[in-house]
């Protein structure tokens, strides 16, 4: 019973009858085979630019499912015999570095709204969600939040380095503010800005442009649509 399970698990997690580093609420997966579920419930928190603290987290959560798996067995109907199958092969981030870009996606431009004059990606995802480090204290950190309808766009200056002439990033490595990386960091717009640096790349080659910055961008604008590529 999903239903009784997840009121369990908010029990547990009250009594301390689970780790400390759990999420809030219990969720899981379906797969296509009916025993087999995805079980999203440890994090931890530290630098994922060192790799010391990366090996740290990596080994801290593996712990983790172990007693959290323990405690299913213990407490969940359904999970008296359940065994993992598998598990990520390490750990990931959510966020990490970002570059200083020509332009930045700012929290005040998915606040304001309105389209962006060289905008490359629709932004439709929350912004402002910051994960928390200590669960028991609330899901998320106390900040301004609000839903993107995409009619905000990642600026296409935001996937060109301030200081570098012939460098594009895409993905969670493109410049924006801590607080709106929510609105930019999931895979299907990395992808998207994925899309949009190897076009303008293509194009900067083309035109013989020595700055990929100075992509003309109603040109670069008329080859994405043409690729299928979404713009607003």
């Amino acid at each position: 019973d999903a239903a009784a399970n997840k009121r369990r698990y908010a029990a547990l997690r009250k009594e301390g009858k689970l780790p400390e580093m759990v999420w809030q609420h219990m969720s899981y997966v379906h797969f296509p085979d009916p025993d087999h579920y995805q079980i999203p419930v440890a994090y931890a928190v530290g630098d994922n630019c060192s790799s010391k603290d990366m090996t740290r987290m990596d080994a801290e959560l593996r712990r983790t499912n172990a007693a959290v798996l323990r405690a299913y067995r213990e407490n969940l109907d359904g999970f008296r015999d359940a065994y993992w199958v598998n598990s990520a092969w390490q750990v990931c981030s959510r966020d990490g570095r970002h570059v200083v870009g020509r332009r930045t996606l700012t929290v005040d431009m998915l606040k304001r709204g309105g389209r962006t004059a060289d905008g490359v990606v629709p932004v439709v995802r929350k912004w402002g969600l910051m994960h928390s480090p200590r669960q028991k204290e609330g899901f998320a950190a106390k900040v301004d939040t609000g839903y993107l309808d995409g009619t905000v766009q990642i600026p296409y200056g935001a996937l060109v380095p301030r200081d570098l002439d012939n460098v594009l990033v895409a993905g969670r490595a493109l410049a924006a503010e801590v607080a709106a990386t929510g609105a930019t960091r999931m895979m299907p717009t990395c992808f998207a800005t994925g899309q949009v640096a190897g076009t303008a790349a293509a194009l900067a080659v083309d035109r013989r442009l020595a700055d990929v910055g100075a992509v003309p961008y109603g040109e670069l604008r008329g080859r994405l649509e043409a690729q299928g590529h979404v713009m607003e």
